[in-house]
């Protein structure tokens, strides 16, 4: 049986996507086993598909970081145990390398699973080009399937239904629309749809609690990512910007409606069975299920959705 290790301490969207380098490599490798360190949390969501999981902090990985020149024996002989290693980092260094060189087991190792700048395709493209030395199967494509939830009972939350589910943060200030934006746009769904509004917050958005509380609708602050799956994965739709928690919604399968105000939705877009990307973006607007709207307002959006919802409940 062959083995994999990945290294790659990703934020929850990042590490989302490397999904489709995971299964890819088991497709290409039937009977394989991959191993993963890095965020134990974001890899519970999908550790049916992994071997084992590693904490990236934790995991004896110190030595390949240390200024010392070799890797420590218990180190060494752990990653020893791999017919391949890929180590997406971006803090790659020349001693690195050569500890790594040293093991005489095949190695990725990447500064970035970023693309450059002007790169015209998506993210999990140019991941799989990072992974020429393992022969990949040409006519794997990145996946689409529905993430497993594995939640505990005791930490499910219950949520009145049917209802909508809306994330307006993420980790970037700019790709974030207006507060305002998306509390006249909740208020407008739950009137015409006749749904609850659900807003999940996370450790981005806990500065501006206090503009949040202003909106018609029922707030939840996740205590970790598995209660934010189970929470959003339970709703009609999704609707967030670019974000880790729009990956996730896509990647668990239901509508999610992402809108992209600075990022490049051609490689970031999120993946999943029933994904919408809303854009302003004149460049994008030929492409498959990109939706160029002339503005980005609570009006045209809401429309959209609700145009999309209904399409959606018709049978056939």
């Amino acid at each position: 049986m062959k083995r994999f290790l990945i290294i790659y301490p990703g934020a929850l969207g990042d590490t989302l996507l490397t999904r489709a380098a995971i299964l890819t490599i088991k497709k290409t490798y039937p009977g394989c086993a991959v191993d993963y360190a890095g965020n134990p949390g974001y890899l519970a969501l999908f550790a049916d598909e992994l071997h084992q999981i590693w904490d990236y902090f934790s995991a004896g990985l110190l030595p390949l970081f240390s200024a010392d020149p070799e890797l420590e024996k218990s180190c060494r002989n752990w990653l020893i145990g791999y017919d391949c290693i890929i180590f997406w980092t971006a803090r790659k260094s020349e001693l690195q390398q050569k500890k790594l060189a040293a093991l005489h087991v095949p190695c990725v190792i990447y500064d970035s699973i970023k693309p450059p700048e002007n790169y015209e395709f998506h993210q999990t493209r140019f991941m799989l080009t990072t992974l020429e030395v393992l022969k990949l199967s040409a006519n794997v494509t990145p996946t689409n399937e529905i993430l497993p939830l594995q939640i505990p009972d005791n930490q499910k939350k219950v949520i009145p239904e049917p209802f909508f589910a809306i994330h307006p943060g993420s980790g970037s200030a700019k790709k974030n629309l207006p507060v305002s934006f998306y509390i006249e746009l909740a208020e407008a769904l739950r009137e015409k749809l006749n749904m609850a509004a659900v807003c999940t917050l996370g450790p981005a958005e806990e500065s501006r609690l206090s503009e949040y509380g202003k909106g018609d609708w029922q707030i939840e602050r996740p205590e970790n990512v598995q209660q934010l799956a189970n929470l959003i994965g339970g709703a009609g739709f999704y609707i967030g910007n670019d974000s880790g928690v729009t990956h996730l919604a896509a990647q668990l399968g239901i509508p999610t409606f992402a809108i992209f105000v600075a990022s490049n939705p051609q490689v970031w877009a999120p993946i999943g069975r029933e994904v919408y990307v809303l854009h302003q973006q004149n460049k994008w607007r030929r492409y498959g299920h990109y939706y160029f709207l002339h503005e980005l307002t609570p009006e045209s959006v809401g429309r959209f959705v609700i145009e999309m919802e209904v399409k959606h409940q018709i049978p056939g």
